[in-house]
């Protein structure tokens, strides 16, 4: 399913199921008994095969059972195999600090309070963590057959930044999830769609073998019916789940807290990403330890406001952002919205950043500080060994650079300047290092050489339209209209989420047009590259002499190598991608025939070392490329070379006194 018609099937559900939350749920509660019914048919099919075979065995005569014995036993196991695929799906170890009992009564005191008005089960346990995020955590032990056992989860950085009422509201919104009022049925339907999640991504890994690839074949054709159509289902009920859980959230704590933690937490997200984040990792350069007091320094650097012109990106960008066809999460206008908050008295409010007192002090009370040094030691010995690492190519590539205090080269001893292979990897380095904005001056010295390049056009790209600058949208667009094959994806995820933020459906729809169109193409263009025949076209290599230069001295320094032609075939799809299509012939045997085997043994000899702009295809006027061979040795100027032997030994007569 392309996404131009799974965006249309969701607005189809939305609009089919608008008003009633209910039936939503039950439509969407039916596809999960489609997709648990599917898992037990395909097992039970299995198995009871496997069954069948292996019964059939003991009871026939030995010449046969011992075949229906090794089949039975081979389907039982694969059987086996497909049960835990379903059953064991890895789940990710959940991080952070798990409150014991008698710790952070203050908090406790609430959860206590918000779980007995809302009359639902309490959570299983209260883990904080390093996370800017609150959230519930349903881990099932059956994989999608559900008996999930459930963890709160909170980040102390979205403690340390909410107000204690603040806070409250969101903790409200996460135990609507789990209320009578929220619904069981729409709460096990999101549990099961994240195990299905989980399981797509196990199964997108690489294979290990053939048995595993096996595994997932029957797997792979279901999922790619069944998934879109769930996936659809449950992305509009969650949607729906999340204003229920707000309007939930709303009627204890009041609309106005829960919109300013929504406010919050949208205005400090980016300076997280985009500031904070970027600004400790930065240190990496200068000391080989992540520093021990982070979360210090999260509370000082929130009391600090930020530039004037990223509040005002930042402001605009929240309060613009629209929520994505296939997301599972409402976008802030659209919540507040939902709650009659309105936007001009959201902007009025202004860039929210500190608060004082915070949720944590207040929340934690004496344990805070415990908490606090706990978690930073934790992310302290984390993060040590990606740290050092990161210290040590800062190390490297200051070394690279020549030292500011030295002094100037004579004109006529300076070293030549780096080729952009050289810049692009300095690039690289310095975004991983520092943040993209201290590549920026490298990735232009790139694009000034090679406007083309599409790894600095992304990288460049995808900085500036953070930053509102709209030369970074037509760096970006530039890749994606030479549909570079390594940085298509890249370049549409960034216009993606810059028309999301900034609220440009159109063009947002555009991009995925765009990409659709290009993942049919790649289908396409392996299909054309998979097969190629004597009745294809084929074009000249337009290679120039110092191209084909390589090429040349590689078939002259071997020993068989006596003549070559080179064309390029015809392609309709990405025709700038060449798949050059190289005849070789090797020196014929001293009565002037060719030498079938020794002819396999150049092109043996060729494959591995052959480099050309572009795929290549080395055959031979022998097998089933004979009459392709031909047809390239006969277009006009594919003759790359035959050396004066071969026209010797090859002339009639040849021998004779």
């Amino acid at each position: 399913m392309t996404r131009h018609d799974f965006d249309a099937l969701v607005r189809r559900i939305e609009s089919r199921y608008a008003g009633r939350p209910a039936a939503l749920g039950r439509a969407t509660a039916a596809w999960v008994g489609v997709g648990q019914a599917g898992v037990l048919a395909w097992l039970a099919f299995l198995f009871g095969l496997g069954g069948a075979a292996f019964a059939g065995g003991v009871v026939l005569d030995p010449a046969l059972g011992v075949w229906l014995l090794g089949l039975g036993v081979a389907l039982i196991v694969y059987g086996v195999a497909q049960a835990g695929l379903f059953l064991l799906v890895d789940s990710a170890r959940p991080d952070g600090r798990v409150l014991r009992p008698g710790e952070a009564a203050p908090l406790v005191g609430v959860l206590d309070g918000l779980r007995n008005a809302l009359h639902c089960r309490p959570f299983g346990q209260v883990r904080v963590s390093m996370d800017f995020n609150a959230g519930v955590r349903e881990t099932p032990r059956l994989g999608v057959f559900g008996w999930p056992r459930t963890t709160l989860e909170v980040g102390l950085p979205l403690l340390v930044a909410l107000t204690p009422e603040e806070f409250r509201a969101v903790l409200a919104h996460e135990f609507a999830h789990l209320s009578a009022r929220h619904g069981r049925g729409g709460h096990r339907i999101y549990r099961l769609h994240r195990t299905w999640d989980t399981l797509i991504e196990k199964l997108q890994r690489p294979a290990s073998g053939g048995s595993d690839r096996a595994v997932r074949w029957a797997v792979t054709r279901f999922l790619d019916w069944y998934w879109p159509r769930f996936h659809a289902r449950a992305v509009v009920l969650s949607r729906a789940q999340e204003f229920e859980a707000d309007r939930v959230a709303a009627d204890l704590v009041g609309a106005e807290n829960l919109a300013s933690a929504l406010w919050r937490m949208e205005c400090l997200s980016p300076w997280f990403s985009e500031r904070f984040w970027i600004d400790v990792y930065k240190q990496a350069s200068e000391s080989p330890e992540p520093p021990p007091d982070v979360l210090d320094r999260l509370r000082s650097a929130l009391d600090a406001p930020p530039e004037a012109d990223d509040v005002a990106r930042w402001t605009e960008r929240g309060l613009s952002r629209t929520t994505g066809v296939d997301e599972s999460h409402p976008a802030f206008r659209d919540r507040i919205q939902a709650l009659n908050v309105s936007v001009d008295r959201v902007r009025a409010a202004g860039f929210r950043t500190t608060v004082q007192p915070t949720a944590a002090e207040a929340l934690l009370g004496d344990d805070f500080e415990a908490v606090v040094r706990t978690l930073s030691a934790d992310w302290q010995k984390s993060e040590s060994a990606s740290w050092r690492e990161r210290h040590r190519r800062a190390a490297a590539e200051a070394r690279k650079r020549p030292s500011a205090s030295a002094e100037a080269t004579p004109p006529t001893e300076a070293a030549a300047p780096p080729d952009t292979s050289a810049l692009w990897e300095s690039a690289r380095e310095a975004a991983d290092l520092q943040g993209l904005a201290a590549a920026e001056p490298v990735l232009r010295t790139i694009l000034d050489r090679d406007p083309q390049h599409p790894g600095a056009a992304v990288m460049l790209g995808h900085h500036l339209i953070t930053l509102g600058n709209a030369e970074g949208e037509r760096l970006l667009w530039g890749v994606v209209d030479r549909a570079d094959e390594h940085w298509m994806h890249n370049a549409c995820g960034a216009l993606q989420a810059h028309y999301r933020a900034t609220g440009q459906t159109d063009r947002l729809r555009d991009v995925r047009t765009r990409l659709d169109r290009y993942d049919a193409d790649v289908v396409e263009s392996r299909r054309e590259r998979a097969t190629v025949t004597a009745r294809d076209g084929l074009l000249p290599h337009g290679l120039t002499d110092e191209q084909l230069a390589p090429l040349r001295a590689l078939l002259t320094s071997l020993p068989d190598g006596s003549a070559a032609w080179l064309v390029r075939k015809a392609l309709r799809h990405f025709p700038h991608r060449p798949l050059f299509l190289l005849c070789v012939r090797a020196t014929p045997n001293r009565w002037g025939f060719a030498n079938a085997d020794r002819d396999r043994e150049l092109t043996k000899q060729l494959v591995p070392r052959v480099e050309l702009p572009g795929q290549v295809l080395v055959v031979t006027r022998h097998g089933a490329f004979r009459k392709l061979a031909s047809k390239i040795m006969a277009f006009p100027g594919s003759d790359l070379l035959r050396s004066d032997r071969t026209e010797e030994t090859t002339q009639p007569g040849h021998g004779s006194g």
